[in-house]
């Protein structure tokens, strides 16, 4: 089977978002989500297709890190800061495939 996930951010402020994202991941990621390539070890998967297909990933990854990156957890992130980045990421323009 496949999952579809609809209305990511829910109610997320998409402006409070991309602040987040541009203070937090940005620097790695890149402003588009591009910099680092393949994602998860899948090809192509860019922070917009991740956050995307697979937010609960997603939200374990920023809150707790990767294993093996130089990515940390942000423990402290809120739920409206969760909600607010998966709504910026959502927005296929500014996080494209």
């Amino acid at each position: 089977g496949k999952a579809v996930y609809s209305n990511i951010g829910k109610n997320g402020n998409p402006i409070a978002g991309n602040q987040y994202y541009t203070q937090n991941c940005a620097s790695c990621h890149g402003n588009d989500g591009k910099l680092i390539p393949n994602l998860d070890n899948t090809p192509g998967m860019t922070v917009g297709k991740f956050a995307r297909t697979k937010p609960n990933e997603m939200q374990h990854k920023v809150h707790y890190g990767q294993l093996g990156t130089a990515m940390t957890g942000k423990f402290n992130i809120t739920i409206t800061q969760m909600r607010d980045l998966y709504k910026a990421c959502s927005n296929e323009t500014n996080f494209p495939q």
